[in-house]
């Protein structure tokens, strides 16, 4: 691993003190965070695409039949009403959705900002129209940080365990009786299981997340955005203390503005020089996969090194199915994209395919049911050296004019979120060495291809397959 260096020259540079440790899945990431939130002192700063008040952090099994008022504790507004009423300075820049009035913003959330109990903005694109403000981050007392590409919504929870009929995957409001009959198999619960990471960070890279903040929210008030009149100038952040040995970079996507006026593509410049320099494997969860530019790098790798091994986990971009042979499948404005994605890599590497997750269960009349798994992961691991996770997708929005934020990371620990990553989708525990762990996966993707067929129980949670779309593209891939 000495030999190489995974990090770029763009943006802010790597720092070698940080101790960075990646979270999967809703139910791990919001304990994590909330007993952090607890512990906050001075400040709180939240900085997502979407955040819902509701959003129950912790979803114990012995208070889910408990009606919602009862539940209130658990909640994000909540914790944070707690914290602000003892002092703690709770700040939250969310992206303003475009012609969307902001009565129709999370009500909390916008009264808060109103009446100043929390100091909130809501931060346009500068595009106006097609870009948004895709970050997902947490900063407290300029002292730790969470990264990802969670976002707080209610539906943004699940365990690792992924259950179809588990009545925690509900809004705030349901009630116990609706819940009692997600628990017997009666009704489906609100949301499919979701599959997506966030990262604990503590150290030097830290200052690098705060400044981000920082730099958008006095930007904000600088142009009198949404509540601006009660938000409260920061000075910039100070170089963090040393915490551990992983070294790491904060990376982003920030679309030209003032603040930046030639934007920054730090994300993009990452991917590809981590797929350049990749010589075992590349791995990759992503909610989209539709880079043209991310999908020809892949292929020129792959001629270069025709031992190297690829697997992209993403939904299939279809509307009304998720299986290859079903003869009529409604195309996605955005599955031109994807085919064509496909295509690039498989002219390279003949026998390349996708791969979707998918949970499987009985329903009241046992019979078996498949069930897509929302698959909202931002993460690329390569050689068990390096990885990065964040909010970025790999399409052209993410990486070209979203504001997006993601920490790479080179450290033998890329290993443990492999086999983490990989014990879970497969179900068993998974090979150390990778080329073992890669033949069990092609060999649970066959077997589960079959078991779908014949709507038999899987070995696990990984199927093949293979994007189809029109002839031509129905949209620009920079919409999308």
């Amino acid at each position: 691993m000495a030999d190489k260096d995974f990090f770029v020259n763009i943006g802010t540079s790597r720092k070698a003190k940080n101790c960075v440790y990646p979270l999967v899945n809703g139910e791990e990431a919001w304990i994590f965070i909330k007993g952090q939130l607890a512990l906050a002192k001075k400040s709180i700063h939240l900085c997502f695409w979407v955040l819902e008040s509701d959003l129950e952090l912790i979803r114990e099994p012995k208070d889910t039949f408990k009606e919602p008022r009862k539940r209130n504790k658990y909640t994000l507004y909540y914790i944070l009403n707690t914290k602000a009423k003892d002092g703690v300075k709770v700040r939250i820049l969310l992206w303003q959705i475009p012609v969307v009035p902001h009565s129709v913003y999370d009500f909390k959330t916008r009264i808060s900002g109103q009446i100043g109990h929390f100091e909130v903005m809501y931060q346009p694109h500068p595009t106006k129209t097609i870009g948004s403000w895709h970050q997902k981050t947490i900063i407290i007392d300029d002292d730790i940080a969470f990264v990802g590409g969670m976002n707080a919504k209610e539906n943004d929870w699940d365990t690792s365990a992924h259950k179809v009929y588990d009545y925690r995957r509900t809004r705030h409001n349901t009630s116990a009786g609706k819940r009692k009959k997600m628990k017997t198999n009666i009704d489906l619960p609100d949301f499919l299981p979701k599959h997506d990471y966030m990262t604990y960070i503590k150290g030097q890279i830290v200052t690098d997340v705060q400044a981000n903040f920082v730099e958008r929210w006095n930007y904000c008030i600088s142009q009198k955005y949404t509540y601006y009149q009660n938000a409260t100038k920061l000075a910039k952040p100070k170089l963090t203390s040393g915490f551990g040995n992983i070294p790491a970079q904060i990376t982003r996507t920030i679309p030209a503005y003032k603040p930046q006026p030639a934007g920054e593509r730090g994300i993009f410049y990452t991917y590809r020089k981590a797929i350049a320099l990749a010589k075992n494997y590349i791995y990759i969860e992503n909610q989209y996969f539709r880079s043209q530019l991310l999908a020809a790098d892949i292929a020129r790798a792959c001629k270069k090194n025709r031992k190297l091994r690829v697997i992209v986990v993403t939904p299939p971009d279809y509307l009304n199915t998720l299986e290859q042979e079903d003869f009529w499948k409604v195309a996605t404005f955005s599955s031109y994209w994807t085919k064509q994605a496909c295509h690039t890599i498989r002219s390279a590497m003949p026998d390349f395919c996708l791969f979707y997750l998918q949970m499987s269960a009985l329903d009241k009349k046992k019979k078996r049911q498949f069930f897509p798994i929302d698959l909202h992961a931002k993460i690329m691991i390569v050689d068990d050296e390096w990885y990065t996770i964040g909010s970025c997708n790999i399409n052209d929005r993410g990486f070209l004019y979203d504001g997006e934020m993601n920490v790479s990371v080179q450290h033998s620990s890329a290993k443990e979120l492999r086999i983490k990553a990989f014990t879970q989708h497969l179900e068993t525990k998974c090979p150390d060495k990778i080329e073992d762990a890669i033949k069990l996966w092609i060999d649970h993707a066959k077997k589960n291809h079959i078991a779908r067929k014949n709507k038999k129980k899987p070995v696990s949670r990984v199927y093949p397959f293979n994007q189809n779309g029109p002839l031509l593209p129905i949209i620009p891939s920079t919409w999308l």
